[in-house]
């Protein structure tokens, strides 16, 4: 049922603000099925917001987070992945890309082209400052690229992406194909932001 309520939203709501920007009738009912599934699961506090993000992409087993509605286990040895390994070796594929890391708001919510929080993207620690507390638990600190490695790797975009990396696994365990960090489907954290983004 919690599933069914989290896969509804997430449609609805897509839906809902395709038809709402692109002027298409009928925008109305679907964001306030979006709205009524999300405040539906929200309000039965079968789940919890967990107190880190950063678990929620890099825990080796997801079991007892509390805001875990659906997610995919992995196991050494019967089920792997290697989505680490996709986003932190020294491929042509590595790192995320500049718009990705753009598209992170500032702390007032406003994105960084209008934005007086912004520092600009002289430096790192520029790029970091005052920003959604997402954006520095994605990205690591330190810019890397070919022939300038930080912490060991390199990346082709300059920024080195920490989700899915657990450090309590071993590097060969880190990456394709050997990786064992559980992956999120459906959690509390966006059936919140489904809610809230349905009522504006």
């Amino acid at each position: 049922r919690w599933t069914a309520l989290a896969l509804k939203a997430r449609i609805c709501l897509f839906e809902g603000t395709f038809r709402k920007y692109h002027k298409i009738a009928n925008y109305e009912k679907f964001l306030q099925a979006a709205k009524e599934s999300s405040a539906e699961l929200i309000n039965s506090n079968t789940y919890k917001l967990c107190d880190s993000y950063k678990s929620i992409y890099n825990s080796i087993d997801l079991t007892k987070n509390s805001e875990m509605i659906l997610y995919k286990v992995y196991l050494t040895g019967i089920i792997t992945h290697g989505i680490s390994g996709f986003l932190t070796s020294s491929t042509t594929i590595a790192g995320l890309t500049k718009g990705a890391v753009e598209s992170y708001v500032c702390k007032d919510g406003l994105p960084i082209s209008q934005s007086s929080l912004y520092k600009g993207d002289k430096k790192i620690e520029d790029v970091l400052a005052d920003r959604d507390g997402r954006l520095n638990v994605t990205i690591d600190n330190g810019l890397c690229y070919v022939n300038h490695t930080y912490k060991g790797t390199t990346s082709t975009t300059g920024y080195k992406s920490f989700k899915f990396v657990n450090e309590e696994l071993s590097s060969a365990d880190r990456l394709a194909p050997n990786n064992t960090t559980d992956a999120p489907i459906f959690w509390l954290s966006e059936v919140y932001l489904n809610y809230a983004e349905a009522c504006v």
